[in-house]
């Protein structure tokens, strides 16, 4: 019953997430066109980038270390200030010693860049903190401070763009004061206490939390690789406004991503702790549930997704239906896909995972290449779209072999599940 009423206040707030994250989206693109969209989803795919190569790792042990020692909460608070500001010390030396960000991120300004690593840092930061609070399950704190720096963006931006007429620069500087009031707020609520020494802040970095890191930050690369690597290659082949256009199509994409967001960080922590099958058996009714919810999602976007765009997103990005078109196979299955992932993270990452994610990664990578250059923007969603359901698939047959439930489990819904949602609508309100 914890592990349901958990995933239903996580699924509350992750769908209040979606819907703000959403509408925020819609400003942000009707204020700036297709040119400034692409400008501003480059940065935001910037900042996910320096975050899962630096963060990734820290953010995922901290969940697993202090799930399995809570006494040592106070020394991994301490170990995420002084880590963030060695990695803050790192990103701008690179930034002025190793001047390639603007050969490598074209049509970008260094005053976006040098936005980009503070909302860097401050990003690593409350996620870590935030990592925290999943492995004390402390689920309320773990969801209000993810929501707090979504929720201030879409305020600030709101005002801004239709107060003040907001432009780029604006709208990039005030993700950055929401991000830093959700540090803030991490700051405020982690139970600290003075360390001893300065000892104290390293005697937690051992073989285990540094292997967890590696492991970590090894498969958030490549998984980074299969979803986000190609907006980078579209904009160094391609222009801003073709970026933009693109980045619509993956607008609708991340909207389904969400769904196994919500469930995966509990599944984790569930997955650590059991030494059973149950969590295997919560993973594959979560991935036939999420699975279904995506096909019957596809749909919709299928029929009605261009007057969806028109209407949201104003005609200049009605071309933006044709790449969702070539994506329709991943909006299905690779939310399923996510959930076996996210089960696999809580049994530290087995080697089968992280060459999937490698495989997969090269591939789409040596594909964008080809592609791009010649067939645009729907190259790009071709080869996302294969190498995104061929991840997913793989972690699917992977996970039935292993853990003994027949495939066919993992895709299709029964009666049992009907029963399943009930009790997830009620466990909210359950204090047992």
């Amino acid at each position: 019953m914890r592990f349901v009423k958990g995933i239903s206040i996580t699924g509350i707030t992750g769908v209040l997430l979606l819907v703000t994250a959403f509408f925020n989206n819609v400003i942000v693109t009707r204020q700036l066109g297709p040119e400034g969209r692409g400008k501003y989803t480059i940065i935001t795919y910037l900042v996910m980038f320096i975050v899962m190569i630096f963060g990734e790792g820290l953010r995922r042990s901290n969940t697993i270390l202090v799930g399995k020692n809570r006494k040592i909460q106070n020394r991994l608070f301490y170990q995420s200030l002084f880590y963030a500001a060695v990695v803050a010390i790192i990103l701008f030396l690179l930034f002025y010693l190793v001047p390639i960000w603007s050969k490598l991120f074209p049509n970008l300004t260094n005053q976006l860049f040098i936005l980009s690593i503070f909302i860097s840092v401050f990003t690593l930061l409350w996620q870590a903190f935030q990592a925290i609070f999943l492995g004390l399950e402390k689920i309320y704190h773990y969801n209000i401070i993810q929501l707090i720096s979504v929720v201030f963006v879409l305020i600030l931006n709101f005002i801004g763009i239709y107060y003040l007429d907001y432009q780029l620069t604006e709208i990039i500087s005030n993700q950055l004061i929401a991000v830093t009031i959700s540090f803030l707020f991490g700051l405020y609520f982690l139970n600290k206490r003075k360390i001893n020494s300065l000892s104290e802040i390293f005697s937690v970095f051992n073989s285990e939390r540094m292997d967890l890191m590696f492991r970590s930050t090894i498969l958030a690369l490549f998984i980074f690789i299969i979803l986000r690597s190609n907006i980078f290659l579209v904009n160094y082949f391609l222009t801003p406004s073709e970026v933009g256009i693109y980045s619509i199509a993956l607008v609708f994409f991340e909207m389904l991503q969400k769904l196994p967001l919500v469930a995966g960080p509990l599944i984790i922590s569930k997955a650590v702790s059991d030494t059973g099958n149950q969590s295997a058996i919560n993973t594959a009714r979560l991935s036939r549930i999420i699975l279904n919810i995506n096909l019957f999602a596809t749909i919709i976007l299928v029929l009605f997704g261009e007057s969806i765009i028109v209407i949201l997103f104003k005609a200049e990005f009605t071309a933006s239906y044709y790449p969702l078109l070539y994506l329709v196979p991943a909006l299905i299955i690779y939310g399923s896909g996510s959930v076996i992932n996210a089960f696999y993270m809580g049994k530290a990452y087995p080697a089968f995972i992280i060459i999937n994610s490698l495989i997969v990664g090269l591939i789409n990578l040596i594909l964008n290449f080809i592609f791009i250059p010649i067939y645009g923007i729907l190259g790009a969603s071709a080869v996302c779209s294969i190498t995104y359901s061929a991840w997913s698939l793989a972690n699917l047959i992977y996970f039935s072999r292993n853990s003994g439930i027949k495939l066919k489990d993992l895709v299709m819904l029964n009666r049992e599940d009907i029963r399943y949602f009930r009790v997830l609508a009620s466990g909210i309100f359950n204090r047992k």
